[in-house]
């Protein structure tokens, strides 16, 4: 059964580790370096799974 659910959250530019969560988000919803940059910079919000979140959770405390 697939899941419909999605998380909504947006990127703050404010975090004091921004290099975790730009590779973070490189890896987990396959952004480009640049693409995570806007995103933490401008502070977009981001829609995605709930499989694609915890990824990115899991990589942001690596």
């Amino acid at each position: 059964m697939i899941s419909y659910d999605r998380v909504r959250f947006t990127m703050k530019d404010s975090d004091c580790n921004r290099a975790a969560t730009s590779r973070a988000a490189q890896k987990a919803f396959g952004m480009t370096f640049s693409q995570a940059h806007e995103a933490l910079r401008v502070g977009k919000t981001i829609i995605c799974r709930l499989s694609q979140f915890a990824r990115f959770l899991i990589y942001r405390a690596d």
